[in-house]
């Protein structure tokens, strides 16, 4: 099995996270929030999205790419300011992005990176699915529904 060299940042404190995240899903459902573990589709996302929900993704940020936006991201500029970077592309960043719409005749997926609140971005089906089910995001998705 390939475990990437980045894993060694996130191993030292995953016991405690482990810990906190299994407590957090034991409350879950009595706290009217249901958890399957299980693969999701992009059918699946398409159909949520087109009842005008939306949905949070953890995706693998090196490999989202923005066809809207004139420059790619500078991976460094998601640091804290004042932190010290030397802005040199990871093997891996896991960031939340918030899905909220698709053109199935485009083939585009439209979301927004919580890191530029004042854009909508948009990548294809497939750069989506690599960045989402890329090793490292377990494919993390949380589907949001409005309210009736």
């Amino acid at each position: 099995m390939f475990v990437p060299h980045w894993s060694s940042f996130y191993r030292k404190h995953f016991e405690t996270e482990e810990d906190r995240v299994n407590q957090l899903f034991s409350r879950a459902e009595a706290n009217g929030v249901h958890v399957e573990k299980r693969s999701v589709t992009i059918q699946e996302i398409q159909q949520h999205l087109a009842k005008e929900h939306v949905v949070i993704v953890l995706v693998n940020a090196v490999l989202l790419v923005c066809d809207l936006c004139s420059a790619p991201v500078k991976f460094c500029c998601l640091l804290p300011i004042g932190q010290k970077c030397f802005c040199r592309k990871p093997d891996y960043q896991g960031h939340f992005i918030v899905v909220c719409g698709y053109n199935r005749n485009s083939g585009c997926i439209f979301y927004n990176n919580p890191a530029y609140a004042d854009r909508v971005c948009c990548t294809t089906v497939s750069n989506f699915n690599e960045a989402r089910m890329s090793y490292g995001t377990d494919e993390d998705i949380l589907f949001v529904y409005k309210d009736s």
